[in-house]
């Protein structure tokens, strides 16, 4: 089992607590660096690293509209661990397609199959009085291009204080829970958020 934290748009995740994470479980970590190519990351310590060095594996993409891109398709694997030098597999992707838990994928010799397995985070959980109510209070998170995962009843959002604030001031009851977040695809497949803080890298 690995935990794969995903740096994107220049800009580090939040590594220490993974690392702990990791450390706690037994886990590999193997870094997506495919869009932070450069990037550095600063410890509470002061001491700094560059993504793709924090865990036991980084990779990156050299798809044409990566960082690092190239005609066609293809990829690296960078590791300085020994016992993972030469073990290397190469898992076939969906293109254009969100994993989602429970998905299985096939390595490229077709002999190892490896389960997606979605980690908790800190969320918010919204309900309402009224489905109206439900549908303008995503309309106005829409606004803000925050991710949703949507339900007949109630929606989810990442853990925000000031996104918290405004949805109770509007009457909406709102919650924290830890648990798997499964965001709409949206309008374009995909979509960002815009946060209220300015992220530690």
């Amino acid at each position: 089992k690995a935990i794969v934290p995903v740096h994107l748009y220049g800009q580090s995740c939040d590594m220490a607590p993974i690392i702990r994470l990791a450390e706690k479980h037994k886990l590999k970590i193997i870094e997506d660096n495919a869009q932070a190519i450069g990037c550095k990351y600063t410890f509470s310590s002061e001491k700094i690293k560059f993504t793709g060095t924090l865990g036991h594996i980084g990779t990156t993409s050299f798809y044409p509209s990566k960082n690092l891109g190239c005609y066609g398709d293809g990829g690296a694997i960078f590791t300085n661990d020994n016992d993972l030098c030469g073990k290397e597999v190469l898992l076939q992707l969906p293109r254009d397609q969100a994993l989602q838990p429970g998905d299985r994928l096939m390595d490229g010799a077709m002999t190892l199959q490896v389960e997606v397995i979605a980690a908790s985070e800190p969320l918010l959980r919204v309900s309402a009085v009224t489905l109206l109510e439900l549908l303008q209070a995503a309309y106005h998170l829409g606004n803000r291009h925050v991710a949703l995962e949507l339900h007949e009843q109630e929606l989810f959002l990442p853990d925000d204080a000031v996104l918290a604030s405004m949805l109770r001031s509007r009457g909406l009851k709102v919650s924290s829970c830890n648990r798997a977040f499964l965001p709409e695809g949206g309008a374009y497949g995909g979509g960002h958020s815009h946060g209220h803080g300015v992220a530690s890298t």
